[in-house]
């Protein structure tokens, strides 16, 4: 997958010129500095500080996670969330993603103690950037042109 995110940077990176008008106005790595511009210019309140995620990151994404990092942390894989409508299965709810990569070395990170607010807001924010970064991939994998497949991941 991530072999698909810099695929045309490492074609263009082998030709010493660029060959058509498509390469001359989009370098390989401008698409890549738009998508990090939009994120830093859309979330700016939340990176540096002024603003925090509300309604479900209050009320579910970090009590899921931080009941995780919790239970993992005194050796227990949650099997069962009993702070939820009188109790439901932990594990095999698909929405806790316990096995996430990102999630779980987060949680695992975490410990015990009290679970980094601006680590899971920023963990969230990161997913707007690659989900950006894929979209282009995958449109400049169907053959669209660059200005394109950034229209399309925006």
């Amino acid at each position: 997958m991530m072999s698909l995110l810099f695929y045309e940077a490492s074609l263009s990176m082998s030709a010493q010129q660029p060959t058509t008008p498509d390469q001359r106005l989009f370098p390989a790595w401008l698409p890549y500095l738009i998508f990090a511009l939009t994120t830093l210019v859309f979330f700016r309140g939340h990176l540096f500080g002024n603003l925090f995620f509300w309604d479900d990151f209050v009320e579910y994404v970090y009590p899921v996670r931080a009941y995780a990092a919790q239970q993992m942390a005194i050796g227990k894989l949650p099997f069962w969330n009993p702070y939820s409508f009188g109790g439901m299965p932990f594990l095999a709810d698909i929405q806790t993603a316990l096995f996430y990569p990102p999630n779980l070395v987060l949680d695992l990170l975490a410990g015990g103690g009290s679970y980094p607010i601006r680590a899971l807001q920023f963990l969230i924010i990161a997913h707007f950037f690659v989900a950006q970064c894929t979209m282009y991939a995958f449109s400049r994998r169907l053959n669209n042109s660059s200005p394109a497949s950034v229209i399309a991941a925006l």
